[in-house]
């Protein structure tokens, strides 16, 4: 019984330590995402999106008697529903510039597990069925896309998961596609190159080189 106790303080020590490390770790991506915004010259609000699993939904069944107790839980839901950074794309909005409307987004895959796995189907709510930790990534994706036309619908141009798991699973750094809603432009970043503001600049000079050279725009200017 002893024996019993000290393993379940063990694990409910480790249990803290990743919630501390997942707020710092969080803390630094809303860092890097407004600075992202302020040198690509996006002045919009930042929008997120959930991606891997739904959000949490709202219930107002308790708006008169706990009018705060406004979370949905119901019996199925997953886990990662409340997981919200384990796939997060934070979206800038659109900016003209000439004849051209560009939208940007940064989508952060803190662990590209299941994204990485080899297997033919994978399933989201067996994390046995992910690549390893020492075989998966921390990555950023920035996505750019460019329109002749104002508040054009900004979607993945196959289904957000293929794109993903193609990205993720390609030794490519930049992909390109042109779909009827535009031209996109994404540049994969391993996230141990954007920790730090010198790192964090030269991947913004690439990016910036890259969409220039697609696209004719300068971002940073």
């Amino acid at each position: 019984m002893e024996n019993l106790d000290k393993q379940a303080d063990a694990l409910f020590s480790d249990i803290r330590t990743a919630y501390r490390l997942i707020y710092e770790y969080q803390k630094r991506v809303l860092d890097l995402v407004f600075y992202l915004r302020a040198k690509f010259n996006f002045p919009n609000r930042i929008g997120g999106f959930k991606h891997f699993s739904r959000p949490i939904p709202a219930t107002r069944a308790y708006s008169t008697e706990y009018k705060d107790a406004n979370l949905d839980i119901f019996k199925g839901m997953w886990a990662w529903d409340f997981l919200y950074s384990y796939a997060m794309e934070y979206y800038f909005g659109e900016k003209p510039v000439g004849k051209k409307v560009y939208s940007m987004s940064v989508l952060v895959i803190s662990d590209s597990g299941f994204f990485s796995s080899r297997q033919q189907a994978p399933d989201k709510r067996n994390i046995h069925s992910f690549a390893s930790v020492e075989d998966s990534e921390t990555l950023a994706f920035l996505i750019l896309k460019s329109t002749n036309k104002k508040n054009g619908e900004y979607q993945f141009w196959n289904t957000e998961d293929e794109n993903i798991r193609e990205w993720c699973l390609s030794s490519k750094q930049h992909f390109e596609a042109e779909n009827d809603q535009g031209v996109f432009l994404v540049m994969k970043v391993p996230m141990q190159k954007l920790m730090d503001k010198t790192n964090t600049d030269a991947v913004i000079a690439e990016f910036a080189d890259y969409v220039k050279e697609h696209s004719g725009i300068n971002l940073t200017e």
